[in-house]
């Protein structure tokens, strides 16, 4: 299966030759507003968000193994997390900076 989440599918169009020819063959198209087309024979693509895995046969696995896989080093969070503040008053505080980041996420403890 491929979760495509940035919907690479729109620029890359073979993206589906990567699945095993043997196996089940899904595509899950991240809601982007960007549609992915997929014309890869017997591939089913299905429209989801974040929370859909969770709804899927093993879907209460996800979020478990996913913590399991940061936390012991395997995967690593793609942008890195400044805690900017805590409390929903130092909101507009931080917004500022906003605009002027790249490359990283801001996190407000609530």
């Amino acid at each position: 299966m491929i979760i495509d989440c940035v919907s690479a599918g729109v620029t890359q169009t073979d993206i589906c030759d990567v699945l095993d020819e043997e196996g089940s063959k899904m595509y899950a198209s991240v809601i982007t507003g960007l549609d992915s087309p997929v014309v890869a024979k017997g591939v089913t693509k299905i429209l989801i968000n974040g929370w859909s895995l969770t709804e899927m046969q093993g879907g209460e696995y996800i979020i478990p193994a996913l913590t399991n896989l940061v936390e012991e080093g395997h995967y690593k969070i793609p942008l890195p997390v400044r805690v900017v503040g805590h409390g929903l008053e130092v909101v507009p505080k931080v917004m500022d900076k906003v605009d002027s980041a790249s490359g990283e996420k801001f996190m407000v403890v609530l």
